[in-house]
């Protein structure tokens, strides 16, 4: 497979659009876009997080980008000093 029919792939994934981390739980795919910010001189790590209801289409597909992703961070949450939810069925 190409570089550009693997992109094309993931530019189809609604989970997949701007995220930094994606990961699984129990019933959600949840993609983190995360952002770093100095405030005061203290950094703040913001993370917009977006809830995707699992269906068996999602989670094929979580599967296969995890298997040629090099950069994940092992399906877990990067940790965030604040957060934003927002739940996609």
């Amino acid at each position: 497979m190409s570089w550009n029919e693997y992109k094309a792939l993931i530019d189809k994934m609604d989970f997949m659009q701007r995220a930094t981390n994606v990961y699984r739980t129990k019933y959600y795919i949840v993609r983190q876009e995360l952002s770093i910010e100095i405030i005061d001189a203290k950094t703040v790590v913001f993370s917009k997080d977006t809830f995707f209801a699992r269906t068996k289409l999602r989670d094929a597909q979580y599967e296969f980008i995890h298997a040629f992703r090099a950069n994940n961070v092992n399906g877990k949450r990067v940790p965030a000093t604040m957060t934003v939810r927002t739940y996609v069925d």
